[in-house]
């Protein structure tokens, strides 16, 4: 599989695709992209996410699943393909997984925008609300964030100068 730099018809505006084996493009992930690049996200965005479905697309092939028939455990198991280091690397008592977590979250982030939108596609919702629901929960988000915390009930207790700490206790 190739993600593939496109230049969009009209504008010349950069965009990217996902080809196949056989230099197809992979429509599942053509329709999502397009959208992407139709909604205005950086190519760079766009890239990231093709990347994303690549090793997304890549991985199923080699599991021999069908994209609209994958599950929960196939996404495990892509994690644990994304960490895994290449076959002919010999890794060390101390080493590491091939990518960060950080990494594979990206990764996975785009797979699960793809299945967002193909699901919110085939039962005829709009995309462009699931997208304002997400600003609208970060806008909620942002205000909770800026609201004072709820107000405390005190109790008022008559101090006594043995209970204050010395550096406060002033003589009269």
């Amino acid at each position: 599989m190739l993600v593939q730099r496109v230049l969009m018809p009209g504008g010349g505006r950069e965009s990217w695709t996902l080809l196949g084996d056989d230099g197809e493009v992979v429509e599942p992930a053509e329709r999502y992209l397009a959208y992407l690049a139709a909604i205005e996200r950086s190519p760079n965005t766009v890239r990231a996410y093709a990347v994303s479905l690549k090793l997304w697309f890549e991985f199923l092939q080699v599991a021999g699943t069908r994209w609209d028939e994958a599950g929960v455990e196939d996404v495990a198991r892509f994690v644990a393909w994304l960490r895994a280091p290449a076959a002919n690397v010999i890794v060390l008592a101390d080493g590491r997984g091939a990518r960060r977590p950080a990494t594979v979250n990206w990764y996975l982030a785009g797979v699960f925008g793809f299945y967002f939108s193909t699901v919110a596609e085939s039962a005829g919702v709009s995309r462009g609300w699931l997208y304002r629901q997400d600003q609208i929960r970060d806008l909620i988000n942002r205000q909770r964030a800026l609201k004072p915390p709820a107000a405390r009930r005190l109790t008022a207790q008559r101090a006594t100068t043995d209970s204050l700490p010395a550096a406060r206790c002033r003589p009269r």
